[in-house]
């Protein structure tokens, strides 16, 4: 039970992490999902799902099936095959969100947003007055 509750904080501090992934780059972010979903499901938690859920998992076959039938099926499905890691990643912020680590992800989510727009607010002012980028682009 234990090591449960590390995996939940683990995951709530990496939710948390994704705005600072998302200015930090793709890779960056691709990685931080694959371990959320990794995690989530190695913890063997149960996701409710609700009629929105099935709506979006239809629509999510009807891509791939449209994916199959179009005359560019490899590059198309290599597009929509992925895809499912977005609606994994939303059912397990939201299964975290309505459970009792709402408070926690909140709080850790409103500080890591507040330090990257300060740190991001700093760099474009620098680079603006000083003509020097910070992360050096």
């Amino acid at each position: 039970m234990e090591s449960v509750k590390k995996i939940d904080n683990l995951n709530i501090y990496l939710i948390s992490f994704l705005p600072f992934a998302l200015a930090a780059g793709p890779a960056v972010i691709e990685t931080i999902v694959v371990i959320i979903i990794s995690l989530f499901f190695f913890s063997k938690k149960k996701i409710k799902l609700y009629k929105i859920d099935k709506l979006i998992f239809i629509f999510y076959f009807y891509l791939i099936l449209s994916s199959i039938l179009s005359s560019f099926a490899i590059d198309s499905l290599t597009s929509s095959i992925f895809t499912i890691r977005f609606i994994f990643l939303y059912l397990i912020i939201r299964y975290y969100f309505f459970s009792e680590y709402k408070f926690k992800l909140i709080n850790f989510t409103f500080f890591t947003l507040c330090t990257i727009f300060i740190i991001l607010i700093i760099d474009g002012y620098s680079q603006y007055f000083l003509k020097l980028s910070i992360f050096g682009t």
